[in-house]
């Protein structure tokens, strides 16, 4: 839409020689090759192919501090034919046409709500852990805790939060189980007391991500609300309403959420930092042992021997 209606600044004469100085050599050869924009009609014949090459820089007229570039981008050089003698200034810099997918995409995401229990299962069975709790307000409990191990609730918070809300930066596509890591996973299971079940893996970190796969949601939501007794119509009535239109919203969240099965992610290292915690990361520290000194209880004895 923008290229509709897109003014040409200047026409710079230019040649093939020079395209890769200003990104526009042939895409996927160079190290300045440009990013090819292509349109089609609705038979999907090509209208028209053009090269995006880097941005034409503003520079400010005022003196810029000693290290400091004053310059921003306020347009971008354009190919429009190979046979073109002369490269387009257009005067926008057409942020949004890139080949990286990532930004392009919805990134609504799933939302771990009010969290009942969380088990972690490493490859490494020792590191692993569950986490329960009687109720929303209640303290995390580590289950099967050791008799000398305690829970450190300020991690346990800390870790039960990290998918409170969620993001990713892609979707991974062409890889294999091999390559991401997902042919032997951690595995995270997490139930809500709003009845939701997560079922999801977590595989190797590369570039900052981890490559991540929601395997599964599912929910049992009740079908109406629990009497109450000796209450009035009116307030049975309220009640009700209030039932119906928030387990709409958990059925719209079930089906959403659903449907974010169906891809492997890339998942920000940062979200999956508090969840990978190992066993031994969750429990406060134990309490240092003050052992007598044995050298000076010694010395003590002899000196009361010679006496």
């Amino acid at each position: 839409l923008k290229l509709s209606g897109l003014a040409i600044r200047q026409a710079v004469p230019v040649g093939p020689s020079q395209w890769p100085r200003l990104g526009l050599a042939a895409p996927g050869t160079e190290t300045n090759s440009a990013a090819r924009l292509e349109f089609f009609d609705d038979d999907g014949k090509p209208l028209r192919v053009l090269r995006l090459g880097k941005n034409h820089l503003h520079a400010n007229q005022s003196a810029a501090p000693a290290g400091e570039d004053e310059s921003w981008p306020d347009g971008r050089y354009v190919l429009t034919s190979t046979n073109s003698p002369t490269v387009a200034v257009v005067s926008d810099p057409l942020s949004e046409a890139t080949p990286q997918a990532g930004q392009w995409l919805d990134k609504t995401f799933f939302k771990i709500e009010k969290p009942e229990s969380i088990s972690v299962n490493f490859p490494d069975a020792t590191n692993s852990w569950k986490l329960i709790r009687a109720g929303e307000t209640n303290d995390w409990k580590l289950a099967d805790a050791k008799p000398d191990e305690t829970l450190d609730n300020s991690e346990a918070s800390e870790t039960a939060n990290s998918l409170s809300s969620p993001s990713f930066n892609d979707v991974a596509l062409n890889v294999s189980p091999a390559q991401t890591g997902l042919k032997n996973p951690t595995r995270v299971e997490i139930k809500t007391f709003d009845g939701f079940d997560y079922s999801m893996s977590v595989g190797l970190e590369t570039n900052d991500n981890y490559y991540f796969a929601l395997n599964g949601v599912s929910a049992v939501f009740p079908k109406e609300p629990a009497p109450e007794k000796n209450e009035k119509p009116a307030a049975k009535k309220a009640r009700d309403t209030a039932f119906q239109a928030n387990l709409k919203k958990l059925q719209d969240k079930l089906a959403q959420e659903s449907a974010l099965t169906n891809w492997i992610y890339e998942i920000p290292d940062w979200t999956q930092e508090s969840l990978l915690k190992k066993r031994a990361q969750l429990l406060a520290a134990k309490p240092a042992v003050t052992e007598p000194n044995a050298t000076s209880a010694k010395n003590g004895d002899s000196s009361t021997s010679k006496n």
